[in-house]
């Protein structure tokens, strides 16, 4: 064989094993992780609908001014959706809105291993049924759960 054709294979092994080694696992039934399915969060502030690129179906949504994400003194008098940074934004998710964790994904490879949340807009100004990555959210720890200032649980109403 040529010593191109070499390389050739080469290069392609190693982008085939590098794009086999990342999995995703649905851990919502996991002990670990199950109890948070079914919670509902409040926003205790506004926060940025956005996507990574135009074309992702996936919306996260995270804190003005992290994350590539505008403040939101910058989005005054800009049409939604628009691209900022290396992000595109497409709303503002007011405070006092809620969602619903409907599942916990476990990514496992490089460039390392986390949790991630999917959860549903259930309260929002037109946003409600909207499916959403909420983690930015979340604590820096392994074990689920949202920081005390940005989200509170939803306690149900007693006797429902």
């Amino acid at each position: 064989m040529k010593a191109t054709t070499w390389v050739t294979a080469a290069l392609a092994g190693i982008l085939f094993a590098g794009c086999v080694v990342r999995k995703e696992t649905d851990v919502s039934a996991d002990q670990r992780y199950s109890f948070m399915v079914g919670k509902e969060y409040r926003t205790k502030g506004d926060f940025i609908l956005f996507k990574f690129h135009k074309e992702d179906q996936v919306v996260q949504l995270d804190e003005p001014g992290v994350t590539h994400v505008p403040e939101l003194k910058e989005m005054a008098g800009k049409k939604l959706p628009f691209g900022y940074d290396r992000n595109w934004v497409v709303g503002v998710l007011p405070a006092g809105s809620q969602f619903k964790v409907t599942r916990v994904m476990l990514v496992q490879g490089p460039p390392m291993t986390y949790i991630y949340y999917e959860a549903v807009i259930t309260v929002g100004k037109g946003f409600e049924g909207w499916k959403i990555v909420p983690s930015w959210l979340g604590t820096n720890d392994f074990l689920p759960k949202f920081e005390p200032n940005l989200a509170e649980e939803v306690k149900p109403a007693v006797g429902k």
